[in-house]
């Protein structure tokens, strides 16, 4: 398995945790790092002059934003993630510091959505290695992993249209906009599926339809960067 493949399969789990099981996943999601000479070749450029304690600081204590460079945020939540492996930075009160509003459920998916969605995107830009100033063409093993992930979401969601409770009428466009938003995926434009998904967005919404399947394709195709 590529690289590339083996990154997202592992942080698309560890985005999935939650707080109960985060111990677990977040050791598994270390050892694949660890697992792999490319990976463990950007972790090494990322953390080369890396300042854990002064970043951790700036971020964690005093509130301030991630870094914008995408090697200090990996290295930053890399190391993040290995202490609290390790027991060093225990994850609940680093979660009661950050979000003293929320219980500790809710806490933990604002940190995965606040800190380690962006960690996954700078990741990946520095997997990929292509200079910014230059026009990228498509990543075809990035777009048929996301055909891949994204298929695979809409056909479960098709099926659970049937126990929704749905009308008919609006099962049949929610079922039209899914197909149109898998077919978008065999041009390989991120433009067209970004579209796509906006269009079916809003119609769950206008429908009023209740499901974790529009959060979950919402993150899958912003791990892949097309929102």
């Amino acid at each position: 398995m590529k690289a590339s493949e083996l990154f997202i399969n592992g942080i698309q789990n560890l985005l999935s945790s939650n707080f109960l099981t985060a111990g677990k996943d977040v050791t598994e999601f270390l050892m694949l790092l660890s697992s792999d000479e490319e990976l463990k070749s950007v972790l090494r450029s990322a953390n080369e002059n890396s300042r854990f304690e002064a970043e951790f600081e700036r971020v964690f204590v005093r509130r301030n934003p991630l870094p914008r460079q995408n090697g200090k945020v990996v290295s930053l939540i890399t190391n993040l993630l290995y202490r609290i492996d390790t027991g060093s930075i225990p994850l609940a009160e680093l979660l009661n510091y950050v979000y003293p509003d929320s219980d500790k459920g809710e806490a933990y998916k604002l940190f995965l959505s606040d800190y380690v969605m962006p960690y996954a995107e700078c990741f990946i830009n520095l997997l990929i290695g292509e200079p910014e100033e230059e026009v990228k063409e498509p990543n075809n093993t990035f777009f048929d992993k996301m055909n891949e992930d994204v298929t695979a979401l809409c056909d479960r969601f098709r099926l659970d249209l049937q126990s929704l409770s749905v009308p008919v009428d609006k099962t049949v466009e929610l079922t039209e906009r899914t197909n149109g938003l898998v077919y978008t995926l065999s041009f390989k434009d991120s433009l067209l599926t970004k579209n796509a998904f906006c269009g079916l967005s809003n119609t769950l919404r206008l429908f009023g339809v209740k499901s974790e399947f529009e959060n979950e394709l919402r993150r899958i195709l912003t791990l892949y960067g097309v929102l």
